[in-house]
């Protein structure tokens, strides 16, 4: 199973504001997002992002299945699409894996960082908007991670925005 960390964030490397709002992210991106989530058909991400999903009232995304880990105790009143799991990264993906995925994208900021930690993800495709941010949420939370990449692309989606796709070296 392929795992891909695919984020939209500022230059200096916010994906949200600290309130988990993300103003910043172009209709270019969204559109290159919904393109990358139909592909893979599933998306794993945090108890954040799914707060700022569910404020924005944009989740979950019905074309395909939404993974939400957490340990808070939610009740699913979004239906089959979205899954509310305490299951730890490996067991999500083996779980995936065994329902026929190929491919998931994993966003939010600390839940990829646990991801990354466990040596987990395969590629981080970043989708650059040209905006900096004073203060917000990290791309990579605090930890005491360390990890190479290796650049595999770079393309331009217009004057100011690009996108890298980077292999994470294990």
């Amino acid at each position: 199973m392929k795992v891909i960390l695919q984020m939209a964030l500022t230059a200096n490397g916010m994906v949200a504001l600290p309130n988990g709002d993300t103003p910043f992210i172009s209709k270019i991106e969204e559109l290159g997002f919904v393109k990358a989530t139909k592909v893979a058909g599933v998306y794993v991400y945090g108890h954040g992002t799914f707060s700022a999903l569910r404020k924005a009232d944009a989740m979950p995304y019905p074309h395909m299945l939404n993974v939400v880990m957490t340990s808070a105790k939610l009740k699913n009143i979004w239906g089959p699409s979205l899954l509310l799991t305490n299951k730890k990264p490996r067991e999500v993906l083996t779980w995936l894996a065994k329902l026929g995925y190929k491919t998931v994208l994993l966003g939010g900021s600390k839940l990829p960082t646990s991801f990354l930690k466990q040596k987990l993800v395969d590629e981080i495709v970043l989708d650059i908007e040209p905006e900096l941010l004073g203060k917000g949420i990290a791309l990579v939370a605090p930890s005491k991670l360390s990890q190479k990449l290796k650049l595999l692309s770079v393309k331009k989606f217009s004057q100011n925005e690009v996108q890298l796709r980077y292999k994470v070296l294990k």
